[in-house]
């Protein structure tokens, strides 16, 4: 890989795959709505180029690059992370997830249209955990997630993308995220508000959900993706993530441990005896880290060890 293609590049996971990528001396095309999108890089390698483009447009991308002289190189990888909602990443109506389906095609259209030699797409665990309903659950019980529009699209888009990638001859590697985390944890949502609460020794909301779920540190998440880029193989189907999930009331567990916060989780540290659909195996990285040689680097017991206690 001598450049790179990243949609959704201002994200969480964008923003820190392209650092990566520059840091490895990759130059990067950063695409996306905002300008702008990645600033000047000091003391890296790797060049980053923005492109201000909204995904109903992506059709076009051959000939944006060309006004802009851009050149893909030998061996240009498209890493599409760009995804949206209503208000965010997961909410809104049907029709406002559906039409992620097809920006995700058209993207892997067009680069293959432009010589990329492979599309890596962004997936999430939530595939899986609707796989896995639609298997045994489906005749017996509604579907017990909130968020089965976002699966459904996320489900689609992939199945498409998996046959374009055939159709058009470019390899497609599908990855799927759980939680990765910004060690500040300084997002708006009910993980990170909760964490900083209990480092805080405030109140915060216990969590219901006994689900498992894999947080793992986006200085890991850049790196995998790195590799995947790298060395992913073609119709491969990778779990992103630290291989070690836990229950989110584990988590919280841990950082009130290192808090002293007065309210403790009881089950902390037991066994996942309930954790519905999802088991550990459907975390498991082994052919990440067989395919690639990804090597975790920060696990969340690390995290807590270095948390900053107020």
């Amino acid at each position: 890989m001598d450049t790179a293609i990243v949609t959704g590049a201002t994200g969480l996971v964008g923003s820190a795959v392209v650092r990566k990528l520059l840091e490895n001396n990759i130059d990067v095309l950063c695409i996306g709505r905002k300008e702008p999108l990645i600033q000047p890089r000091k003391n890296l390698p790797g060049t980053a180029t923005n492109l201000k483009m909204d995904m109903a447009d992506i059709l076009s991308l051959e000939d944006k690059i060309g006004e802009i002289g851009w050149v893909p190189g030998f061996f240009c990888v498209f890493y599409h992370f760009s995804w949206k909602g209503l208000n965010a990443l997961t909410d809104g109506s049907v029709d406002d997830q559906l039409k992620n389906v097809t920006y995700s095609a058209n993207a892997l259209v067009s680069a293959q249209k432009i010589g990329c030699k492979k599309f890596v797409n962004a997936g999430t665990i939530e595939e899986t955990f609707a796989e896995k309903y639609l298997d045994n659950r489906w005749q017996h019980e509604t579907y017990p997630s909130g968020q089965n529009a976002y699966a459904a699209s996320k489900l689609a888009a992939r199945d498409m993308c998996v046959l374009l990638g055939y159709l058009n001859k470019i390899d497609y590697v599908h990855t799927r995220l759980s939680v990765p985390f910004n060690p500040s944890f300084t997002g708006k949502g009910y993980i990170s508000s909760a964490i900083r609460a209990i480092l805080a020794g405030e109140a915060y909301a216990a969590p219901t959900n006994p689900q498992l779920l894999d947080l793992t540190h986006i200085k890991d998440v850049a790196q995998a993706y790195y590799l995947v880029g790298q060395k992913g193989k073609n119709k491969a189907n990778y779990f992103i993530g630290s291989g070690e999930p836990k229950k989110l009331s584990q988590y919280f567990g841990m950082a009130e441990k290192k808090a002293h916060a007065a309210k403790s989780c009881a089950d902390a540290h037991q066994p996942c005896t309930d954790n519905l659909l999802l088991t550990a195996e459907d975390f498991s990285i082994d052919d990440l880290k067989r395919d690639t040689g990804f090597v975790l680097k920060k696990t969340f017991d690390d995290l807590v060890e270095e948390m900053e206690i107020k």
